[in-house]
C-alpha cells in the first residue's frame, strides 16, 4: 500500500499479530462476562435505566482497569520492536496511530466482555437503540480510564510502582465486594433515575456516562470525555521504562531473617542457586508483580465481608475460607514463575550442574518464603485484629501449610519451563480452570469448613506438625522423581 492510511493499517496488523497467542487475553474476558451475567440476572427488574447503566458501567470499568494495569501492561510500557519499526518507511505519526488503534481494539474487547450481559439483559423499555447506546457509553468509559492510566504512567516515568500495584489490588477487592455484597444492597439504587448536581455521585466518572439514561438525559459530557480520551491516547508519548535499583525493598528487609533461617534449615545445598534466583529475581519482574500481587485483593475482600459481627457463626466460616483457600489463586502466581524480561538468560539454569528436582524444590521454597509467608503474616494479623489471637492461630497455622502443599502439588503441572525463561507476552496458563481448579476449590472449601467446625488450638498444632512432615516427604519424593 502506498498511502499513509495503508501504511498505518499495515503497521496495525503487524502490531496486533505480535501480541501473543491470545489465550490469556481470552481468559481475561470469560470471568468478567460470567460474573456480570450472574449479577444482571440477580438485578433484573430491580433497577431503573439510569441505575442499571450506573451499576454495570462501574463494574465494567473495574474489569477494564484491572488488566489495563496488569495484562495490558506489556503492551503499554514496553516495545521490543522499536528498532525494527524505526527502520521502516513510516512516519512517527503513522506509527503512533497504529499503536493507538491496537490499544483501542484491545480496550473495546475488554469492555465488551463484561458489558454484553448488561446490554442483553437490560431493563424493560430498553430498545435496540438504548442497548447500542449502553455499549457505546461503556466503550467511551473504557477509553477514558485508559487515557487516565496512560497519562499517570507517562507523567510518573516508571516511578511509584507500588502505587499502581496497590490500586490494582483495591480494584480486585472492589470487584469481588461489589459482586458479593453489592447485590444485597441493590435496593438503595432502585428509585435512582438521574444524576443530581452537587451530590457525591456526580464525581463518579461512570455516572457521567450513565447520564443519557436518566430523566434529564445529556450527551455532551460523555461525548466530550470520550473525544478528550481518544486525543490523549493518540498523542501521549509512551511511558519510559522504570529505573532499575539494587536497593532492597522494605519487604526484602523484613523477610531477611526468614530467608536466612530457611537457607540454613530447609534449603539444601544444590537447591540454593534456584532458590536465590527465584527469591531475588521474580519479585523484580514488573509484569509478574502487576499480574500476581493484586490477587491479594480477593482474600482482602473476604476479610472485609467478614469484618462485621462477632467471631462466631458466619464470620468464623468466612475467616476460615480466607485462611485456607489462597491455594485457589496460586495458579496465577505459578503461571508467571517462568516469566522474565531477561528471558534470554535462561541458559544460566539450562547449563547449571543442578538436577531438575533441585531446581523445582528450590523454586517452590523460594515462592513459599517470598510470597506465601508475607501473605499469611498479613492475613494472620488481620484475622487476629478482627477475631482474636486464639482463632487466628488455630486457623492460620494449618491453613498456611495446606497452601504450601497446594503450591507443591500444582507446581509440576503449571510450571513447565525453567524459572525466569519466558518472555512476558508469551506466558501461557497450563491449569484446567474447568476441571482440576474447580475440584481444588471445592476441596479447600470443605477443608476450611471442617477446620472452622472441629479444630481447637491443640488439634491445630497437631495437624500443622503432620502437614510439615508431609511437606518434607513430598520434597524428597520430588527429588527422586525428577532426578
Amino acid at each position: 500500500m502506498r498511502g499513509s492510511g495503508g501504511r498505518t493499517l499495515t503497521l496495525f496488523r503487524a502490531f496486533l499479530s505480535g501480541q501473543g497467542e491470545g489465550d490469556s487475553f481470552l481468559a481475561t474476558l470469560v470471568l468478567p462476562a460470567a460474573l456480570m451475567t450472574a449479577v444482571t440476572f440477580l438485578c433484573q427488574g430491580e433497577l431503573t435505566g439510569f441505575a442499571h447503566a450506573l451499576v454495570f458501567l462501574t463494574l465494567a470499568g473495574l474489569f477494564v482497569a484491572i488488566p489495563l494495569l496488569g495484562d495490558l501492561g506489556h503492551l503499554l510500557r514496553s516495545d521490543p520492536s522499536a528498532e525494527w519499526v524505526g527502520a521502516l518507511p513510516a512516519t512517527a505519526r503513522e506509527i503512533r496511530a497504529a499503536r493507538a488503534l491496537v490499544l483501542l481494539v484491545a480496550l473495546a474487547a475488554l469492555a465488551s466482555g463484561p458489558l454484553l450481559p448488561a446490554v442483553l439483559i437490560a431493563p424493560d423499555g430498553f430498545g435496540v437503540g438504548e442497548r447500542i447506546l449502553l455499549l457505546a457509553c461503556g466503550l467511551g468509559f473504557a477509553f477514558v480510564l485508559a487515557a487516565l492510566l496512560l497519562s499517570a504512567q507517562a507523567l510518573l516515568a516508571g516511578r511509584a510502582e507500588g502505587l499502581f500495584v496497590l490500586l490494582q489490588t483495591l480494584l480486585v477487592a472492589g470487584v469481588f465486594l461489589g459482586v458479593v455484597l453489592g447485590v444485597r444492597h441493590i435496593g438503595v439504587l432502585r428509585g435512582l433515575d438521574g444524576l443530581e448536581p452537587g451530590t457525591p455521585l456526580a464525581l463518579l466518572p461512570s455516572a457521567w456516562f450513565a447520564m443519557p439514561f436518566g430523566e434529564s438525559g445529556g450527551f455532551v459530557v460523555p461525548l466530550a470525555c470520550t473525544v478528550a480520551a481518544l486525543l490523549t491516547i493518540l498523542f501521549l508519548p509512551r511511558a519510559n521504562p522504570p529505573p532499575s535499583s539494587d536497593r532492597p525493598s522494605l519487604a526484602e528487609r523484613a523477610l531477611a531473617p526468614a530467608r536466612a533461617a530457611a537457607t540454613r534449615i530447609w534449603v539444601r545445598a544444590d537447591e540454593r542457586g534456584p532458590f536465590d534466583l527465584v527469591y531475588d529475581a521474580l519479585p523484580r519482574e514488573r509484569e509478574v508483580v502487576l499480574r500476581t500481587y493484586p490477587m491479594i485483593g480477593i482474600p482482602l475482600a473476604f476479610l472485609l465481608a467478614a469484618s462485621t459481627g462477632e467471631a462466631s457463626g458466619e464470620r468464623v466460616g468466612l475467616l476460615s475460607l480466607l485462611l485456607f483457600t489462597p491455594g485457589i489463586y496460586l495458579p496465577v502466581l505459578l503461571s508467571h514463575v517462568c516469566v522474565s524480561e531477561s528471558h534470554e538468560a535462561r541458559w544460566l539454569l539450562g547449563t547449571a550442574p543442578v538436577s531438575r528436582g533441585a531446581v523445582a524444590n528450590g523454586a517452590i521454597k523460594a515462592l513459599a518464603i517470598r510470597f506465601l509467608l508475607p501473605l499469611y503474616v498479613a492475613l494472620f494479623a488481620l484475622a487476629w485484629s478482627g477475631a482474636g489471637l486464639e482463632l487466628a492461630l488455630r486457623l492460620a497455622l494449618p491453613g498456611g501449610f495446606v497452601s504450601l502443599l497446594v503450591l507443591r502439588y500444582q507446581y509440576g503441572g503449571i510450571v513447565t519451563d525453567p524459572p525466569l525463561s519466558v518472555a512476558p507476552d508469551r506466558v501461557q496458563t497450563h491449569f484446567d480452570a474447568s476441571g482440576s481448579l474447580i475440584f481444588l476449590a471445592v476441596g479447600l472449601t470443605l477443608v476450611a469448613v471442617g477446620a472452622a467446625a472441629f479444630l481447637d488450638l491443640t488439634a491445630a498444632l497437631a495437624v500443622t506438625a503432620a502437614l510439615l512432615a508431609v511437606e518434607v516427604a513430598l520434597g524428597r519424593a520430588l527429588r527422586r522423581r525428577l532426578g
